[in-house]
């Protein structure tokens, strides 16, 4: 269970890492609809294994547990946080992310868990894109209520699938490394 379709992607990507396929990824549309659930898919994973990530936001990660009352970790079902969005985990693959977005790699954060909004990060380096199509897709219209552009999560899912180095990554966010090593002990217990 995640939030958004760019969170499917990418655990998609992550549980690949380590031969795991998931049948089914519920996308949730935003943490406070995967709060709402979380008991349930808890509930469920006495049957079947279940892995549940969200952005963390400015929260902590205890904090949210004790407040959605499960565990971290249970023998069929794990809970992991992206620090501070899924976007810190695109950007830590600064080589990759930088090619994608038709930028200089000395553009890209050097510690995206660091950064209070990565999604942000993402839409000022497609600001200084060499790319129109890059800016187009990626950036909102002039006076849009709507923060991102119509092929953000487009954009961004394909630079998942085709180019995101998950270990490369790994290297720069200490919230996706978090993730490896609790994946990996989950899938030896599945």
């Amino acid at each position: 269970m995640v939030e958004g379709s760019v969170d499917e992607v990418a655990i998609r990507r992550v549980i690949e890492h380590f031969g795991i396929c998931a049948e089914m990824v519920h996308v949730k549309n935003g943490r406070s609809k995967i709060a709402a659930k979380v008991r349930g898919y808890y509930a469920a994973s006495r049957v079947s294994p279940w892995l549940v990530l969200a952005d963390l936001d400015s929260d902590c990660a205890s904090d949210l547990l004790n407040q959605w009352a499960v565990p971290a970790s249970d023998a069929l079902f794990l809970c992991r946080f992206a620090t501070r969005e899924i976007e810190s985990w695109l950007l830590a693959d600064r080589e990759g992310i930088a090619a994608n977005l038709a930028v200089s790699g000395v553009l890209v954060p050097a510690d995206p868990d660091a950064l209070i909004d990565a999604k942000e990060a993402v839409l000022n380096l497609a600001r200084r894109s060499r790319s129109r199509e890059v800016k187009s897709d990626m950036l909102p219209a002039p006076n849009s209520l709507i923060g991102v552009g119509p092929g953000y999560n487009l954009r961004l899912s394909e630079f998942v699938r085709s180019r995101w180095d998950v270990i490369e990554a790994a290297q720069r966010s200490r919230s996706l490394a978090r993730c490896l090593c609790a994946l990996e002990s989950f899938a030896g217990r599945i």
